[in-house]
């Protein structure tokens, strides 16, 4: 059994004690591991293609064939790399990526004529505010007083949650300069758990909605809930990866916590996984919490689509039903299965590839470098970790991978996100860099992995793998762009909770 506090210790040294040496989970073997695997199956050519930690395996599986030229290897035709974690980059340079990515979203007004015009300088205005408000905090809703840490935390949760709030920043800031709290009204709204209310319509929305609404007075629930998966089947991208998970609930409980669990065990980056585990253990813990607003509360905070499934699922149940999900939630068994062993996978072969990086007195020095320090405080407890990780875990740093450039004319594209929170714009293109036969686009209102949000760099992505040696049409791209808003453009209607 894990707990939160214990957990990770726990799980070391159970694998210690079975023998396992941690030293031996590195990028090193992993590219040796892949390129005997597709020596195995056979396939005349490959074509790599990774995302986050995948693009680090792949561009080392590039280099692998640069260092030994004359070895007997597969044959290449192609890479495609999305949300990039390339080797050459300094790892105390990872807590700038969240901050780099708060700040693009000011670069691109600048770069927009009309933004531009509109709010000229923005991204150095929303800088020189938030040392102002750190000085001279102003009243404001939901906290006593504004100042230069409230407002990161404040834009940090919409850059979370609610990205389409995201083209609002630059008023936002031009208002606070005057005075002013229309935005950041609606933005405190959606703080406290708000949702932005759709747009009128005739249209029955009980029709459109993935999940039609349950009753739990149903005499054949069962039945109905697998209806219900049988039109997921049609229903959307989204709806034909829950089919299974549906079908195999009996009770609203169930394909509540079903659904929760699948959207867990989905998640490849390791920090949104702890940041929903930390949720579910606050609630755990707060009996005054568990509730009908608790559960919707939870579920107020997962993707747009998920969570207005989860909250009819919830307005159909019981109180009873009700304590179910919480008497799970709270359980140690619930609880321990959402201490993520991905994060422990992660942070051991972090470790090992990057020893020399993560010297924690180092990356302060590193730290105290930036600029903006409040756009990292959300962003330095996991490199201090990682840190301490190493040590518990016996790392010994024999093994890290090499920092040189990746040297390859292999046929490359390069994807980055401008809201990538975990890896940052300037990795991609620092790999771009020494790809000799690359092509690099950014996404606009996209984050990590932008093949995973983006039907415009799903279909880059397919055309490139088609005609490698060919340049895409990426005309999508440009309607990507976010359309900014203007001081004179209603602000949306934020509907509680």
């Amino acid at each position: 059994r894990m707990t939160n506090e214990t957990g990770e210790a726990n799980c070391i040294a159970e694998l210690q004690r079975q023998g396992i040496d941690l030293n031996n989970y590195n990028t090193n073997n992993t590219v040796r591991d892949a390129i005997a695997l597709m020596d195995h199956l056979d396939y005349p050519e490959y074509n790599l293609f990774g995302i986050s930690y995948g693009t680090l395996v792949a561009l080392q599986i590039a280099k692998y064939y640069d260092d030994y030229p004359n070895a007997n290897l597969p044959a290449l035709r192609s890479m495609l790399i999305d949300g990039v974690y390339p080797a050459n980059i300094d790892y105390a340079t990872a807590a700038y990526a969240w901050p780099r990515e708060v700040r693009l979203v000011f670069e691109d007004c600048e770069a927009d004529p009309i933004c531009g015009e509109t709010y000229p300088n923005i991204g150095q205005r929303f800088v020189d505010l938030i040392a102002e408000l750190d000085e001279n905090p102003v009243p404001a809703p939901i906290v006593e007083e504004l100042d230069g840490v409230s407002l990161v935390i404040l834009i940090n949760k919409q850059m979370l949650e609610h990205i389409e709030m995201l083209v609002y920043l630059p008023r936002l800031i031009a208002e606070l300069e005057k005075g002013e709290t229309a935005t950041l009204e609606v933005f405190a709204d959606l703080f406290i758990g708000g949702t932005v209310a759709p747009p009128h319509t005739d249209v029955d929305i009980s029709e459109m909605t993935i999940l039609d609404p349950l009753t739990s007075e149903s005499s054949a629930i069962a039945d109905e809930l697998r209806s219900m998966a049988e039109r997921l089947e049609n229903a959307s991208s989204v709806g034909t990866s829950l089919t299974e998970v549906a079908a195999g609930a009996e009770t609203l409980p169930e394909l509540y916590l079903n659904l929760l669990n699948h959207h867990v065990d989905m998640q490849a980056d390791w920090h949104a996984r702890s940041a929903l585990q930390e949720i579910l253990i606050q609630y755990a813990r707060r009996p005054i919490t568990q509730n009908r607003q608790g559960l919707i509360n939870i579920s107020s905070g997962l993707p747009n689509v998920l969570s207005g499934e989860l909250i009819s699922i919830v307005n159909q149940m019981s109180d009873d039903e009700i304590a179910d999900v919480f008497d799970i939630i709270a359980s140690t068994a619930y609880i321990s299965r959402e201490v993520q062993f991905n994060g422990i996978t992660t942070s051991t072969v972090n470790c090992n590839d990057r020893y020399s990086d993560l010297d924690y007195a180092r990356m302060l020095e590193v730290w105290r470098t930036y600029d903006v320090p409040y756009l990292l405080i959300q962003r330095l407890d996991p490199n201090a970790y990682l840190s301490l990780f190493c040590s518990v875990a016996g790392i010994d740093g024999s093994n890290q991978v090499s920092k040189d450039p990746v040297v390859t004319d292999l046929p490359s594209m390069v994807f980055t996100s401008s809201l990538d929170h975990q890896t940052a714009v300037a990795w991609g293109e620092i790999a771009h860099e020494s790809l000799a036969n690359s092509d690099y686009i950014r996404f606009p209102m996209s984050d990590h992995g932008a093949v995973r949000y983006s039907n415009c760099a799903r279909d880059i992505a397919n055309a490139f793998f088609a005609y490698p040696e060919v340049a895409p049409n990426r005309n999508c791209v440009e309607n990507l762009r976010p359309d900014f808003s203007m001081p004179e453009d209603e602000l949306p209607v934020v509907s509680a909770n």
